[in-house]
C-alpha cells in the first residue's frame, strides 16, 4: 500500500541498516502498537503488530506516538501513554527486531505529575536526553522541556528543564476551539544538518488548524537557549513529524496530513535555507 492509504498519526521512520528496511510506526488507535514496512518509502507492508497491552501494564488509553531507535541492547521504543487515575506520561519498550514483540522496559521516563507526551531522543555531551512537551492541559501554554536519562535509558538521571514555552513563539496562536490563552506544544524532534540544527514543532493556528514550525537552540538542543527568529509556519494542516536520513542520505521529513477519519503520512524532502528550515 501507498503512504496516503495508511491511516495513522504521529508517523516515525526508522531507517535500518541492519535490514536495509525502513519501518513506518505511528497512533492507530487501541491498546496497541502496529509498524508498516518498506524498502524504498512507496509501497508498504503491513500493518503488523508490534506491542499490545500486556497483562499488569498500568497504563490503559491514550496509547501514542510510538518513535524507535536501533541501541547497543536492541530496539527501544519511546511512546505515550495514560493510566485512568494518572498522568500521562512517556516510558520505553524494548524488543530485539524492530517488529517486536516490545515488552515494557524501565521506569516512567517524565516527571511524576506532570501531564507530558510525544518524547523523542537524543545523545549530547555523551548523554543521552529526551525532548518532550509538558502538556498544555496542565500548563495552559505548553512547554518544550528536557530531561536527562539514565545510560541504559531505563529511567530519568535529574531535573527537567523548560527550553521554552509555546508562547515565545511567534506562529503558535491561541485555537478558536480552545479557551482563550491556550497554545499547544505537540510533536518535537530535532534536525541537524552541516552545523545547522532546528527543532521542529506542531501547534495550532487562530482557525484551529493544526500547523508545524521550528525554533533554533543557539547551543545544544537540551539547554533552554532558543532563539524564535521564524514569523510563521513552515507546513499548515499537517504535523507531529520527524526527520531522518533515507539510505541514498537525503534528509526527509514525515508528518501526518489533517483532515477528517483518515489521517496519512505525508513525505517531504528538508533542508535549511539561510539558516531556517524549508521543505520541497
Amino acid at each position: 500500500m501507498r503512504l496516503n492509504e495508511i491511516s495513522i498519526r504521529d508517523p516515525y521512520i526508522l531507517v535500518d541498516a541492519s535490514s536495509g528496511k525502513y519501518y513506518l510506526y505511528g497512533t492507530t488507535g487501541g491498546t496497541s502498537f502496529k509498524a508498516y514496512v518498506s524498502s524504498d518509502l512507496i509501497d508498504f507492508d503491513g500493518p503488523f503488530e508490534v506491542f499490545s497491552r500486556p497483562k499488569g501494564f498500568a497504563p490503559d488509553r491514550d496509547y501514542w506516538a510510538p518513535e524507535v531507535y536501533k541501541v547497543a541492547f536492541g530496539y527501544l521504543m519511546i511512546a505515550s501513554f495514560k493510566t485512568e487515575k494518572g498522568e500521562r506520561h512517556c516510558r520505553a519498550l524494548l524488543a530485539d527486531h524492530p517488529l517486536g514483540p516490545f515488552s515494557p522496559y524501565g521506569e516512567q521516563l517524565t516527571p511524576k505529575e506532570w501531564e507530558c507526551l510525544d518524547g523523542t531522543l537524543i545523545k549530547e555531551d555523551g548523554a543521552p536526553y529526551l525532548i518532550f512537551c509538558h502538556e498544555w492541559l496542565q500548563t495552559k501554554v505548553g512547554e518544550i522541556c528536557s530531561i536527562r536519562l539514565k545510560e541504559d535509558l531505563s529511567g530519568p538521571d535529574g531535573e527537567p528543564k523548560i527550553l521554552f514555552k509555546a508562547s515565545e513563539s511567534k506562529w503558535a496562536k491561541s485555537p478558536v476551539w480552545g479557551s482563550e490563552g491556550i497554545i499547544v506544544t505537540d510533536g518535537p524532534c530535532c534536525l541537524s544538518i552541516n552545523g545547522q540544527n532546528a527543532l521542529i514543532w506542531s501547534s495550532y493556528d487562530e482557525q484551529g488548524n493544526y500547523v508545524t514550525g521550528a525554533s533554533y537552540p543557539t547551543g545544544e538542543f537540551h539547554r533552554p537557549s532558543y532563539t524564535q527568529n521564524d514569523s510563521s509556519p513552515f507546513l499548515h494542516k499537517a504535523g507531529h513529524g520527524m526527520c531522518f536520513r533515507d539510505f541514498d542520505g537525503k534528509w526527509r521529513f514525515i508528518a501526518h496530513q489533517e483532515g477528517g477519519p483518515h489521517e496519512f503520512p505525508i513525505l517531504k524532502s528538508i533542508s535549511f535555507d539561510m539558516g531556517k528550515v524549508v521543505l520541497k
